[in-house]
């Protein structure tokens, strides 16, 4: 068997696209068809199953992949060994997040590392879909706030990710914003139509009848949020983190302070074989000290007190 014609079966595999793969190794699409035909010929076995529908593998195809799944990994361990003794080798990896937290958090983060190790070169993935680059392998790992169960996908926890409702000072006067139920006659901005983005806040409500989302305003980017509130378009549900500086300025404020909403876990997601290489060890290991609380409202990292 063809190394050459593997590789492009195991990476067919992964993202389950023809065109995908082509795009991830630099080829056309018609060469990655003939290199899967040409291993189907060696191995006298039909690999892929067609005509379909949707991408599958045969029994047979999926025992290979199962295979090249462990070899893979394996090579690329070796070359990162290989690579070690060729002095400082540029050591390349793609990280992907939410648009928000990448921007604000993460891409401010991350200078500390490359002072350390300058030999590393981070490629940066910002999407609010990030299961399709993280189970073809088209990032090394993402950090997320949205659940990936995928097979052979290990989870890390990172931190828990607090939000909180905003608007502007004027807003809140203007519809007198003092009990959820005020929510009722006032517009409110969301990531979708149906407001499930505001599933955190009317989840603590307990004892509170949730109030019904009426008048909702899409805006699909957390920043839009936060500006379309500081522009009196509505009142948003954000990150906390992601609104320090406007809270601190007046621009923004919580109309309802004593209300905690539910929180969500944010991790890092990786496939196994990924997490036993040891460039991404390395910044896991130090993206797992990393929490928004320790940013200022300039998004500078604040130094932990020491305790007197």
């Amino acid at each position: 068997m063809d190394l050459y014609q593997l590789k492009a079966f195991y990476r067919l595999g992964q993202s389950k696209s023809f065109s995908e793969t082509a795009l991830r190794m630099h080829l056309t699409q018609s060469a990655v068809s003939h290199a899967i035909k040409k291993l189907e010929e060696s191995v006298g076995l039909a690999l892929v199953e067609r005509p379909a529908r949707r991408f599958s593998l045969t029994p047979a195809g999926k025992d290979l992949w199962e295979s090249c799944a462990v070899v893979f990994p394996e090579i690329d361990r070796a070359r990162e060994v290989l690579a070690a003794h060729s002095g400082r080798p540029i050591i390349e990896l793609n990280v992907g997040s939410p648009v928000e937290f990448g921007t604000t958090i993460l891409i401010k983060s991350i200078k500390d590392f490359l002072g350390r190790y300058p030999h590393y070169r981070i490629h940066f993935f910002f999407s609010h879909n990030l299961e399709k680059p993280l189970m073809s392998g088209e990032v090394d790992f993402v950090i997320d706030c949205q659940r990936h169960a995928g097979r052979g996908i290990e989870r890390l926890f990172l931190f828990q990710e607090l939000y909180m409702v905003v608007a502007s000072p004027a807003f809140i006067r203007e519809h007198r914003l003092g009990r959820p139920a005020d929510l009722e006659n006032a517009p409110l901005l969301s990531l979708d139509k149906e407001g499930q983005w505001w599933r955190n806040f009317l989840a603590a409500l307990k004892d509170t009848p949730a109030p019904r989302l009426r008048n909702i305003i899409q805006v699909d980017h957390v920043r839009g949020l936060i500006n379309g509130a500081i522009a009196g378009l509505g009142v948003s549900f954000v990150p906390k983190y992601a609104v320090i500086r406007e809270m601190a300025a007046n621009d923004l404020k919580d109309p309802f302070p004593k209300i905690k909403p539910l929180a969500d876990q944010f991790c890092i997601y990786v496939q196994k074989e990924k997490l036993a290489l040891r460039k991404n060890r390395l910044l896991i290991d130090y993206l797992r000290n990393i929490r928004p609380a320790e940013f200022s409202s300039e998004g500078e990292k604040v130094q932990r007190r020491k305790p007197s």
